[in-house]
């Protein structure tokens, strides 16, 4: 079992391991799928939407006392700027490459 004061001293260093996975996995999807045309603008703006909104929902949340985080590095207005650089590059990109999937799916003609 994990010491509790461990982890709380290298929560900085799990954080920073998720992000790297998170980015390498975005790495992964963007090979693996090689957006075309207008996918990547859309995925990069698929991301920044929910970067963007997640994290102003998210302040908002934190100051009406719905939750908190422990005091760190790389935070906004006590929410963890990471977290959502995590899920932007996971789902918004995903979001905008299963979304173009599913499009081409629907609108390709059977023969």
């Amino acid at each position: 079992m994990i010491d509790h004061a461990w982890l709380v001293s290298h929560l900085t260093l799990l954080r920073l391991a998720l992000f790297v996975c998170a980015a390498a996995y975005w790495c992964l999807g963007y090979h693996g799928m090689r957006p075309r045309g207008r996918q990547l603008p859309a995925a990069i703006m698929a991301a920044w939407v929910q970067f963007s909104l997640g994290l102003l929902l998210e302040i908002q949340l934190v100051r009406l006392g719905f939750w908190s985080y422990r005091p760190m590095v790389f935070t906004l207005v006590g929410v963890p700027l990471d977290l959502h650089a995590d899920w932007a590059l996971l789902w918004g990109f995903a979001a905008a490459a299963l979304g173009a999937a599913f499009w081409a799916l629907v609108y390709d003609p059977v023969l």
